[in-house]
This record gives C-alpha cells, structure tokens and sequence, in this order.
C-alpha cells in the first residue's frame, strides 16, 4: 500500500530560529531538487514540549505542539529519552583516545 504524506513534523529545540531561513538555506544548497519546494511548503516545525515553555510566550503560541493541527499529545521529545541512559557510559569513555571510542 502507497502512503503520500500531505504533511511533515519536525520539532527541534530551537525551532523557531532555525526554521526561519531553513528554506532558503536548503533551496540554494539542494537547488537540484525540485520536490524540496513543495516538500518545505507542506513542513510545520515546533518546539518540544519540555523546551516551549522556555521560550517567549510568542514562541509558546506560535510553535507549541498543542496547537497544531493533527500533533495530537505528542511530546516531540522522544530522542532526548535515550540520553539518561546514554549519560552513564560518559565516565567509562573519558579516557579514550578518538581510535578507542570510534
């Protein structure tokens, strides 16, 4: 079965810096790809939830998940899960050289 996304997601920490000149940037970088216009169109960007309320209030309205359309309850947080446990391995490879932690 073929799924076509009409719409795509992207949260990011500081989504409401980077997303401002995201598509021109990608548009003069990635010039030879032309879905990418219609690609940056159908793009909503947010800022996670435990990182909007940090933000200035225009950017909590502007960028929070619990106002876009269709973002239901995500939490956009989803990769910053794995950091507790990721932490704990610091200590064991603070005294490798590069080739060792490569």
């Amino acid at each position: 079965m073929y799924v076509d996304h009409d719409r795509l997601l992207v949260t990011y920490d500081i989504a409401c810096q980077y997303s401002k000149n995201l598509a021109d940037r990608l548009r003069k970088n990635f010039e030879h790809i032309p879905r990418l216009n219609g690609l940056l169109e159908r793009t909503t960007f947010a800022v996670p939830k435990m990182h909007v309320q940090g933000h200035k209030y225009d950017c909590q309205y502007r960028y929070s998940l619990n106002y876009i359309e269709g973002a239901g309850h995500l939490a956009g947080e989803l990769i910053e899960t794995a950091w507790a446990e990721a932490n704990n391995i610091g200590p064991s490879t603070r005294e490798m050289n590069p080739g060792h932690r490569h």
